[in-house]
């Protein structure tokens, strides 16, 4: 899977740009794209190099280690417990409501959603003042803004959970999904986020793979739902096109900074800061730490850049490099896969963060998820529900005050079922 997304990711930046003529917003009139091509290239062929070395027989060895430890047979509920959708659930709400609160703490809600009408430069400087405020301006502090990954997370966990063979128990099960489904939904309409949404990519995939007909049915109705959300979010953002043309403006405008800084790059490089490291360097602004990650090149229509080009920013013309090493982890993570995975917390999570690894390489034709300290929270977030999910009926017993004093009775294991069924 994250070899494919990353082929996806690479051959898009490749191709649209030489495909489609460039728009007349980005000027990139007399900018040769050869070195940036030649630099995504090298990128490709050192991950695939890396890749292939990682994943010789890693599935195989792996399949039979966690055969040998837990058995073949796959363990776990086999529906999705209403408890578990309930925490979800709530999880999502503090979202939404941080989401909210960003509004209400700045220029307020109906003002806020008159300017998303009118679009273009309106809506921009109404997520400028409100969303986006810094925390020295009268804005959230940073630590609560990642909140509003809430909804990511629980849609991601759920879908996750329907990919690996569950399903959802009764009306009220599927009631809680609908709900945390709204509540990505409307995230993405407060905050008009439409990369957010290439999630449901690997997602979708995932389950398409994995689920039978009836499953693939509501994936084609979410794919569905996602394309209208995004060509709703474009239009407000203005400029006269919907997704596709955002999409192309974006993959065009990133080809060309990446050629305009490997031509005019005049400062130290950030190593790591821009990419892997990001974190670190959210963490250090937080903290007060300076970190000197200013705008020394040139750039058009907009300063962000795609993937390969924050790469440069990191580590110049030997950022190729750093990429074969990624790629022998993404062989070996990719490997991760089975339903032997899901009887421990490790194997389980494992098999998860490649989806979310695989979601990090989409981006990169665009601001790479990666980019910024939400998608490492998600990460965080699918660990502890894995380690929830595996370890509750302990948790249970532990709590009953039944650890190290025999076999649990059957009454006691059947009311620890509340969570596991």
């Amino acid at each position: 899977m994250i070899r494919l997304a990353y082929l996806i990711a690479a051959g898009i930046v490749l191709i649209v740009p030489q495909v489609l003529e460039t728009h007349e917003i980005v000027d990139g009139a007399g900018v040769s794209l050869m070195g940036a091509n030649l630099y995504v290239l090298a990128c490709l062929v050192l991950f695939l190099i890396g890749y292939e070395i990682g994943s010789v027989n890693r599935g195989r060895t792996q399949i039979a280690a966690f055969r040998r430890r837990f058995g073949a047979k796959p363990s776990g509920p086999r529906y999705i417990s209403s408890a578990f959708l309930a925490i979800l659930l709530v999880w999502s709400i503090c979202g939404v409501y941080v989401g909210v609160r960003q509004l209400t703490s700045s220029i307020g809600i109906q003002r806020y959603l008159f300017l998303l009408e009118q679009g273009g430069s309106a809506m921009e400087h109404a997520r400028g003042d409100s969303i986006g405020m810094a925390a020295a301006s009268g804005g959230l502090p940073g630590y609560i803004k990642l909140l509003n990954a809430n909804c990511v997370t629980s849609l991601a966990v759920v879908l996750m959970m329907l990919g690996e063979g569950k399903r959802l128990k009764g009306v009220v099960g599927i009631a809680m999904s609908v709900m945390i489904g709204a509540c990505f939904v409307l995230r993405n309409i407060i905050y008009i986020e439409r990369l957010t949404l290439v999630i449901l990519v690997p997602l979708g995939y995932h389950i398409w793979r994995n689920g039978g007909g009836r499953v693939r049915k509501h994936v084609a109705v979410w794919a569905g739902i996602a394309l209208a959300l995004a060509e709703i979010e474009s239009i407000r953002r203005g400029y006269g096109f919907g997704a596709f043309g955002f999409f192309a403006l974006y993959v065009q405008s990133g080809m060309i900074n990446l050629s305009l800084i490997q031509n005019t790059f005049d400062g130290a490089h950030s190593f790591g800061l821009m990419t892997i490291l990001t974190p670190i360097y959210y963490i250090a602004k937080a903290l007060g730490i300076p970190f000197d990650v200013g705008l020394t090149f040139s750039w058009v229509w907009n300063a962000a850049q795609n993937a390969y080009g924050y790469l440069y920013q990191d580590f110049g013309i030997w950022g190729p490099l750093t990429l074969a090493p990624f790629g022998f982890l993404c062989g070996h993570l990719d490997q991760s896969d089975g339903p032997v995975f899901n009887r421990s917390v490790a194997g389980l999570f494992l098999r998860r963060l490649k989806i979310l690894v695989a979601y990090g390489c989409l981006s990169m034709f665009a601001v790479p998820a990666f980019h910024g300290p939400e998608l490492y929270f998600v990460g965080l977030c699918v660990f502890l529900c894995s380690w929830l999910e595996i370890r509750r009926p302990t948790l249970c017993f532990r709590a009953a005050g039944i650890i190290g004093r025999g076999r649990p009775t059957r009454e006691l294991r059947h009311r620890s079922q509340f969570l596991t069924r």
